[in-house]
Formats: C-alpha cells, sequence, structure tokens
C-alpha cells in the first residue's frame, strides 16, 4: 500500500516508488532468489503510467491481473511455504489480463539514476538519529569494535543528561552523582532484566503518552526522559528488541 498516490498521480512521484521496487528486486536477487516473472494487481495499475513507469524500473515485462487481491494472497502464500504445505504457483493469482513490456529508453534511463538513489538510501541509512552533535561525538569516541549507534538521546528533567543506544549497549550520562560529578555508564543489554514505559496516566490512554522509559539492570532502574513520545517508542522498542 502507498499512501497518497492515486491515479492522477505524476509520473514522477511513480519512478520513485518504481526505483525502490527495482531495488528491492536487486535485493532478491542478491540473496540468491530467481525471478521468474513479475505481476501486479490493484486499482492504480488501470493507469498506464503505473504499469509503464514499473515496468521500465524493473526492466521486465509486468503482467498485470485484473485481480485486487494480490496483497492477501502475497500474505497467505507466505504462510503456505512457511508451513512447507506446496507450491506457491498455487496461491498465485489469476491468469494476466495484459502484460506491459518496457520501453528500452526509459528502462535505461531509469537503470542509469538507480545507483544515484541507491547511494542516496544507503547514505541514509548511516545517518544516527540524534538530538545533539556534541553528544553524538562522546558516543562516537567510545565505540568498540563492529560496534554501531542506532540512536542518541537527549534527556530532560534531572539525573540523566543523554541515553545512546547501540547494538551492543545502552550508554547513559548520569549526572546523579554529588559534587556535580558526571560518568558515562555502559549497559550491555544481556545485563538489562526489563524496560518499562512510565506513566501517571491511566492504561485508558494510549500506551507511549508519557515520555519516560525505566530501564531495570538487577536491582537498580534508571529512568529516561525524553523530548517527545515518538522517542520514548523507538529507546523502548530497540532496547526491548535486543534484550528479548
Amino acid at each position: 500500500m502507498v499512501l497518497g498516490v492515486d491515479l492522477g498521480t505524476s509520473a514522477t512521484n511513480v519512478e520513485g516508488v518504481a526505483q525502490q521496487l527495482a531495488l528491492v528486486r536487486d535485493s532478491t536477487r542478491a540473496a540468491g532468489a530467481t525471478i521468474e516473472a513479475i505481476r501486479a494487481t490493484g486499482g492504480a495499475l488501470r493507469a498506464p503510467v503505473w504499469t509503464d513507469v514499473l515496468a521500465a524500473a524493473l526492466e521486465t515485462p509486468i503482467q498485470v491481473v485484473d485481480d485486487n487481491a494480490g496483497s492477501g494472497l502475497g500474505a497467505a502464500a507466505l504462510g503456505w511455504r512457511a508451513l512447507g504445505a506446496g507450491s506457491l504457483a498455487e496461491l498465485a493469482p489469476s491468469r494476466p489480463a495484459r502484460t506491459v513490456v518496457p520501453d528500452p529508453d526509459a528502462a535505461q534511463r531509469m537503470a542509469s539514476a538507480r545507483w544515484r538513489l541507491a547511494a542516496t538510501v544507503d547514505r541514509m541509512a548511516k545517518q544516527v538519529v540524534h538530538d545533539r552533535r556534541e553528544q553524538l561525538r562522546q558516543i562516537q569516541s567510545g565505540l568498540l569494535d563492529g560496534e554501531d549507534i542506532i540512536a542518541v538521546y537527549d534527556a530532560v528533567g534531572a539525573g540523566t543528561g543523554f541515553i545512546g543506544l547501540t547494538t551492543r549497549r545502552v550508554i547513559i550520562q548520569d549526572k546523579s552523582f554529588l559534587g556535580k560529578k558526571v560518568a558515562i555508564t555502559s549497559i550491555p543489554y544481556s545485563k538489562i532484566t526489563s524496560v518499562s514505559v512510565v506513566s501517571n496516566k491511566s492504561w485508558g490512554g494510549e500506551f507511549f503518552s508519557t515520555g519516560t522509559i525505566a530501564i531495570n539492570v538487577g536491582t537498580h532502574t534508571y529512568e529516561v526522559e525524553f523530548r517527545g513520545a515518538q522517542k520514548t517508542h523507538h529507546a523502548h522498542n530497540v532496547i526491548l528488541h535486543y534484550i528479548s
């Protein structure tokens, strides 16, 4: 599903979606899978701009099926395969109503532009989410071999200066020491027993209506208050992922 795209969407917008699908196609092939045919379903494909651009980006004929249940069939096919219940071909959509062949010139143009998109996506993937650059640099200076930063968030309130999330640990700037001393505490995910959302509201409200999480390490609990529920949600889910 692509939100905000309809029959009146311009070719330029559609090209962006199609190029992303081409990158998915490339990743699928790189993983060793063989793509024998591409079938497409959905009401948007009634517009020629969609089918023409998709075919050019994928450099492959698109078999358009007059069936709007393609997404449901795809989900069923994945379950079918996980169960080892037979060939996925048995769940394929109905026979194609028409086949759209890619225009060679358009296909060449889109292929030549795809490397720039891939480079942009790769560069964005390497950008670390952070609130303050000096906090990010402090985390970067202490990284271990093979360790990557996921996010660095500024904390509000007393006690915690910031929290860094990496692929190996949680790093907290602890300002709760006497004498204005500050400590950088590293907590391996293996030492975290649980992560909680702290709220003074009833559970009738939203799960992440608060901006605070509690990280439990043995008998000690670190509370971190974030600048917004979205950051709270992200930090909670990252920690939960690595301790599960």
